[in-house]
Parts: C-alpha cells; sequence; structure tokens
C-alpha cells in the first residue's frame, strides 16, 4: 500500500498541499497556524516556515516528518526504460538527494544511462559524450535537450560543488551554440511551459546560471502562458529578489510584470509589491488569481495583505472604483471580508458606501464572526440565500481560512453547494482537501452533492 500511495505524482501533490498550506499561514489564515500548530512542535518563530508545513503534511499522513515521508518512496519500475524515467523524474524533481543509481546504470541502454546521469549531476560526464552538431536534440529517457536536464533541475541546488558544474556543463553547451530558450512542460500544472531561464531561476535556484543563459540569448519573453513556467513568475513565487532584479534589467514584456505583480500580493512582501510597481506594472491590469477579474486592489484585499500594501497601490493610481467580473468594487471585497481598516481606507480616498449591498455587510459581519451582528443583518433584510455566483464563493472562502464560526454563521442563509469555485471545486471538495471535519459534516448535514466532480474529475 506504501508503493501505491508514494509514487513521485503522489509525494508532489503532498508537496503542493504544503505549499498551499505555507501560503495561507503567510496570510495569516487561522485555520493554517491551528493546523501548523496542532500537528508539529515548531518553535513560533518558524511555524511560518516552508520546511514546518512539509512536517505537518507529513505527520497528517502518519509519518515523523517530511524527511522520513520522502525516504518511503516507491521503487522503480522493472522496466529498464521507465526506471530510467522514474530516476531521471525523481532527480529534476529534487526528490532524491543522495541516491546510488550505479546498479541501475549498468542495466540502462546508453542514451538513458546518459540522460539520467546529466540529471544527478554525475561527475563522471563529459559533455564531450553529447555530439555538438545534435546538441539540441532530445535525450532520453525524457526526451528533452542536455542543457533542460541541466537547468530545470531542482537536485543539488543547495550544494556548490554541483552548482558549479551544472554552470560549467550549462557554459559548454552553450559554447556548442545549445538553444537556451527550449524547455519542458512544467510539472506544477497542465497551463504552463517552463524555458531553461525559468528552471535556472527557479528549480536550479541560481542567478548566475539565469544570468549567463540570458547572455547566450535567452528571451526573457518565455513561456507562452501567463501562468506558471516563466522566469519572472519563478522569481516572485520563489521570494527571490535578486532573480526578480535580473530580470527586471533585462527589459521583460509589460504582461509578464503586470502578471508578476498580482501572483506576488499573495506571498506578503511589500518589497516585491514595490519593485514590480517601480518597474511599470499596472496596478489596474485584470488578470488576476483570486481578484475574479478585478484590479490589483480587489487580489490584495481577497489576499489580505497588510494595510501597507492597499496604501501603496491606491498611492500608484489603482482604481479604488473598479469592478471585479461579479461588478463588484474593491470596498464591497472589503466589506464583505470584514476588513474595516481597508474600508476605512478606500472611503478616505473616495470610495463610496453605496455599491455595498446588504449581503456584503451580513458576509462581513460572518467572517468578524459577529454574531450578533449578522443575525440582525440577516433578519433585517429578510436574506433568506446568496443569490448570485460570487455571492455563493465566500462559502469556499470561509472554508480555505478555516473559520468554523464564520462558516456557521454564513450557513444560516441557503448556498447553492453544488457551486464550483474558480479551480473546479465544490465547498465540499474544499473541505476535503483541508481535512476540515467540521466543515465537512456542516456541509453533509445541508446536502452537499458528494458525487459532484471537480475539473481533475474527482468527488
Amino acid at each position: 500500500m506504501v508503493d501505491q500511495l508514494l509514487r513521485p505524482e503522489v509525494l508532489e501533490s503532498r508537496y503542493q498541499s504544503a505549499v498551499a498550506l505555507h501560503t495561507q499561514a503567510l496570510r495569516h489564515r487561522i485555520g493554517a497556524k491551528a493546523r501548523l500548530r496542532r500537528f508539529t512542535d515548531a518553535p513560533y518563530e518558524k511555524l511560518l516556515d516552508l520546511t514546518s508545513a512539509c512536517d505537518c503534511v507529513a505527520t497528517e499522513w502518519g509519518f515523523d516528518d517530511w524527511e522520513s515521508m520522502c525516504r518511503e518512496t516507491a521503487a522503480p519500475p522493472a522496466d529498464p526504460h521507465q526506471a530510467a524515467r522514474w530516476f531521471a523524474l525523481q532527480l529534476l524533481n529534487g526528490e532524491i538527494d543522495d541516491i546510488n543509481v550505479s546498479d541501475a546504470l549498468s542495466s540502462l541502454s546508453s542514451s538513458d544511462s546518459l540522460g539520467v546521469r546529466l540529471a544527478m549531476m554525475d561527475q563522471t560526464v563529459s559533455i564531450e559524450e553529447i555530439d555538438a552538431s545534435g546538441v539540441d536534440n532530445p535525450l532520453t529517457p525524457i526526451d528533452v535537450p542536455a542543457l533542460v536536464y541541466i537547468c530545470c533541475s531542482k537536485y543539488g541546488a543547495s550544494n556548490a560543488t554541483v552548482r558549479a558544474r551544472r554552470r560549467a556543463w550549462a557554459d559548454q553547451l552553450l559554447r556548442y551554440s545549445a538553444n537556451p530558450n527550449v524547455g519542458m512542460p512544467e510539472r506544477d500544472s497542465i497551463r504552463g511551459f517552463r524555458t531553461c531561464l525559468g528552471g535556472a531561476i527557479g528549480l536550479a535556484r541560481d542567478v548566475e546560471l539565469a544570468q549567463r543563459l540570458l547572455d547566450a540569448g535567452a528571451d526573457i519573453n518565455d513561456g507562452p502562458t501567463l501562468y506558471e513556467g516563466s522566469a519572472m513568475w519563478e522569481a516572485v513565487r520563489s521570494r527571490d529578489h535578486v532573480a526578480l532584479d535580473l530580470l527586471i534589467n533585462a527589459d521583460p514584456p509589460e504582461w509578464h510584470v503586470c502578471h508578476a505583480l498580482t501572483h506576488c500580493l499573495q506571498f506578503h512582501d511589500p518589497e516585491l509589491v514595490e519593485k514590480l510597481l517601480a518597474a511599470g506594472a499596472d496596478p489596474n491590469w485584470d488578470k488576476t488569481v483570486f481578484g475574479m477579474d478585478g484590479n490589483a486592489l480587489h487580489e490584495a484585499i481577497q489576499c489580505d495583505v497588510p494595510l501597507a500594501t492597499i496604501e501603496m497601490l491606491i498611492e500608484h493610481g489603482t482604481n479604488i472604483d473598479g469592478t471585479d467580473g461579479g461588478d463588484r468594487t474593491p470596498l464591497a471585497i472589503a466589506t464583505a471580508l470584514g476588513r474595516n481598516d481597508i474600508v476605512s481606507v478606500l472611503a478616505a480616498n473616495g470610495a463610496e458606501s453605496k455599491e455595498i449591498d446588504d449581503f456584503e455587510r451580513f458576509v462581513g459581519a460572518c467572517f468578524r464572526e459577529i454574531e450578533s451582528e449578522a443575525q440582525e443583518i440577516r433578519e433585517s433584510a429578510e436574506i433568506r440565500e446568496a443569490k448570485s455566483y460570487h455571492d455563493q464563493l465566500w462559502l469556499h472562502e470561509a472554508i480555505k481560512r478555516g473559520s468554523h464560526e464564520t462558516l456557521d454563521l454564513l450557513l444560516a442563509v441557503n448556498f447553492d453547494l453544488g457551486t464550483i469555485d474558480y479551480q473546479g471545486e465544490t465547498a465540499l471538495h474544499r473541505a476535503v482537501i483541508a481535512r476540515d471535519e467540521h466543515a465537512i459534516e456542516k456541509l453533509l448535514e445541508r446536502g452537499a452533492p458528494t458525487s459532484a466532480l471537480n475539473f481533475d474529475g474527482d468527488t
């Protein structure tokens, strides 16, 4: 059973769960912090470290810590080529840091062996083994050029010897005129494509390597989507200020900078926000993550940022009366989430409360967990149900924030429990993902559909 559960893709899924928990803790989600407290012995000053989130997820799955869970990784397949692919992906994904594959290498074809040796940064590799005339040809076992094995890899990212070898190999391949813009579909979503430049920053975590790729002609306009994979997004989600400075100085396209701004708000890093605004990011750009096609203020409020970030965005010309996909202003979002401090700042800058409806005031009282106020608004306004699509999603938000009091207060009115959010999840999906027994119980009591499918086809 352990072998079945701990396939590499399962470990990756659990890692993404840890990243999500870490992000929620950084956003000061009460439920996330409580979960970390419950499952780890980390002192308070270490509670917000990604390591603590990883250990928490591992503990929830019955392991002592993250490291012990990773040691239980399933054995490679019996087929030699599939085994080679397994080893290569494990190495590139950083899921094995110290591995003896010499016995396995002896049973692999020469082409598979070279790919695995590149992935493990084997010091016995000679770049001369790669035909200079075919330097961009895909190499088995994962069918990408040699430069991708070298740049798009977490293996040895913190090891100075491996980093030096990685740079030397990349230099030699680039002297062979290797294309610095090659890449591979990135593994964090189905939407992106990671080039060597993005890999150097987000996986190898080597800004010097990224500089060498840029010097060799790597296109700063990398990644064919606005989502994961581009170097700019890798710098932001890694919170790598040095890498971000490098990319900004390379004159990136405006949409990269704008996209990075809306994405960085979830990390509560004012310096990132300031750098991107100074680089020309448009705070009124509407390709947001959580902001439902609103502007940077919608996104920032949804991400529960500090008040100083709100003030910074206003100073840089964000439209305080702009509306999102639900025709809601930033003031309406702040009201619904109970952020009265933001409401005051927006009002002081000219935002008008006439756009706020009774349902948003009711939701705001729920998120502030003031039962008497929520009941008074609900009864006086005769609120019986959530009507619009966006009103339905406040239930998802309460579950994501881990507030049982907010959830219970919201459920005093009727919600369409079959509503899916922007990621295709129903409220019950969200509760199960959060392992929130209270939320699961309350939703089932109210008839939440148990057979609804999300975008991945899971109930």
